[in-house]
């Protein structure tokens, strides 16, 4: 049998949801303005 790995980065998505150009760096603020990791929610119904 076959397998298939995925990587998921668990804070893609989050700045822009909030008004930031990205997370990298930012991921407090992110979390401060509201942002929520939907990125591992959304590999798992794939």
């Amino acid at each position: 049998m076959e397998a298939i790995g995925v990587v998921v980065n668990p804070i893609a998505g989050m700045g822009g949801r909030v008004g930031l150009k990205g997370t990298d760096g930012n991921v407090e603020e992110a979390r401060r303005r509201g942002a929520e990791p939907r990125a591992p929610d959304r590999a798992r119904e794939a």
